[in-house]
């Protein structure tokens, strides 16, 4: 199963649930509460790079493996040692670009989402 809490899953059950009793509320709703306690999920994870991967420094990036990362993603994939959260990585990237948490957090998840996808970071 994926970094997704029980607590999440039964959240979002609730919210399937409701969604079938509750008419007024979309599905699209539920799908969108879903996808964002997936993000959250991912912001409480210790992602560590992939080491059977080669990196290079690139202008305004990095290449991992046969992806290129820009800058943003690379600045994430960098503080990716299994030590830092992605909460601790979205507070990183709020000082580096100045960004509203908000934007830092969901910014570091939906990278992460990406980067884990591509088997680039472990978590």
């Amino acid at each position: 199963m994926s970094n997704i809490s029980r607590r999440s899953l039964l959240t979002a059950s609730l919210a399937l649930g409701a969604a079938s009793i509750f008419p007024s509320l979309k599905l699209s709703e539920a799908r969108e509460f879903i996808h964002q306690a997936k993000l959250d999920s991912l912001l409480k994870t210790r992602p560590v790079r992939n080491q059977d991967l080669k990196v290079e420094p690139i202008p305004n990036g990095t290449v991992v493996g046969h992806v290129a990362l820009n800058e943003t993603a690379a600045f994430v994939f960098s503080l990716c040692n299994g030590k830092r959260t992605g909460n601790e990585i979205a507070y990183a990237l709020r000082r580096k670009y100045d960004l509203p948490l908000a934007q830092a957090k969901d910014d570091t998840a939906f990278t992460l989402s990406i980067l884990l996808h591509l088997n680039l970071v472990l978590a």
